[in-house]
């Protein structure tokens, strides 16, 4: 198969279909590429939040003393695998030299530009009929089980406030009228109103891309295997499909069409797990983050989903399911009515870069080819950001923000 277009979005998870339907509606004849059904990998089972307040990048000044903690405990946030190990030191090396208030404030004020960008296109997105009852703005909940573990996150909050994100501290009592199923006793937490959930991230995809078609965008299902050139892309199944722009947004296999380029990036699949309970019992009024536990419980459409961790294995390695048993065991500890009936399974790669930053931008030597990947546990709460800036760029206007800290130079 052999095809002509004006604009071809590579890639169909949440980032890219958000940005073909934008650069259709900047008046562009779009193509988005996807191998399988859009909408699903890391797009399908996350967490469901409008993460819209989580400016702070992940590594922050003293967290590798946890890392050895974390990896020996079996019901830890973090697992490495050994095998994949070697590849990962690259990654982790330039994790390791983000860690510094000089580079945390860096990423900070990036992040937090993106997510005033983002936070404004999806609450005009949420408002559309489309999306009725899809988006519900009421804020996330964190708890602390203690005292000490409020006071080991307080550098992180340190960290929000200064870049502007507003946020309440709540007593336990506070926490039990605002979420009457927590039965825990928790010693305080922390309310971010600027935070929302969706009811089912798949459904949100679905929706846009339904939009999509219905405006004239055109859909392919092939996999890309690598550029020919500037303007053409070879396919798995032996076609070539044309382009005068294209926009590389396949989450954690961006990496391969990026160094096709050459363009180098760190860029890791770290893998998350969930479990989702369509019959949980009990309800939750929005999402609720464990301090001390790292995890966090979702109350969507289709079930409460209880996600978290981080494991670095590689993404051919098989999933190991017993990380997301670990999370449904470490829920039951805060909610122990939950129902197991029909449970389901999941994990996805996520594409995460060492500073927490997206890769957004035109490709240097390559102005007609843009990237937008790299969003880590944020690609939800950033694609309506991220498909502004791509729209602009496309058609050779300002991008609403300085997108120099997204740049892929940083990598090269």
């Amino acid at each position: 198969m052999n095809s002509k277009t004006e604009t071809l979005v590579i890639g169909g998870g949440i980032i890219g279909i958000f940005s073909a339907l934008q650069l259709l509606r900047s008046g562009q004849r779009v193509s988005l590429l996807e191998s399988g059904d859009p909408g699903k990998e890391a797009s399908f089972g996350n967490a469901g939040c409008l993460a819209v307040s989580e400016v702070v990048p992940i590594s922050l000044p003293g967290m590798l003393r946890h890392v050895p903690g974390w990896l020996m405990d079996p019901l830890g946030p973090l697992s490495i695998r050994a095998r994949h190990f070697p590849k990962l030191v690259p990654w982790l090396m330039r994790f390791n030299q983000m860690g510094n208030d000089a580079q945390v404030e860096k990423a900070s004020r990036a992040q937090a530009d993106l997510m005033k960008l983002t936070e404004s296109e999806w609450r005009e997105t949420s408002n559309n009929s489309n999306f009725a009852d899809q988006v519900t703005w009421n804020g996330k909940l964190m708890v602390y089980e203690t005292q000490k573990g409020m006071e080991n996150d307080r550098g992180y909050w340190e960290w929000c406030q200064k870049n502007g994100v507003e946020f309440h501290e709540l007593s336990g009592d506070e926490i039990r009228q605002m979420e009457p199923a927590l039965t825990t006793r928790f010693a305080g937490g922390i309310l971010t109103p600027a935070y929302a959930h969706v009811s089912d991230p798949y459904e949100i995809a679905r929706t846009l891309l339904d939009r999509f078609v219905a405006e004239g965008g055109t859909v392919i299902t092939a996999r890309a295997r690598h550029f020919a050139d500037s303007h053409s892309l070879l396919l798995e199944n032996g076609g070539t499909i044309a382009f005068e722009k294209a926009v590389i947004a396949a989450g954690v296999w961006s990496k391969k069409l990026a160094n096709d380029l050459g363009y180098k990036v760190l860029l890791e699949a770290e893998r998350g797990y969930n479990t989702t309970l369509p019959n949980a019992g009990l309800k939750l009024n929005r999402p609720i983050m464990f301090g001390e536990q790292h995890f966090v419980i979702s109350p969507l459409a289709c079930g409460l989903r209880i996600g978290g961790a981080a494991e670095f294995a590689g993404l051919s390695a098989p999933a190991n399911f017993q990380r997301s048993k670990n999370l449904l065991k470490i829920a039951k500890k805060y909610l122990p009515e939950l129902d197991e009936t029909e449970k389901r399974e999941w994990m996805g790669p996520r594409p995460s870069t060492p500073d927490s930053l997206a890769v957004i931008g035109q490709a240097p030597r390559h102005p007609n080819i843009l990237f937008a990947f790299g969003h880590g546990h944020l690609g939800l709460t950033q694609a309506a950001g991220t498909a502004r800036l791509v729209q602009q760029l496309a058609n050779g206007e300002k991008p609403a923000i300085d997108l120099s800290p997204f740049s892929i130079e940083r990598f090269n």
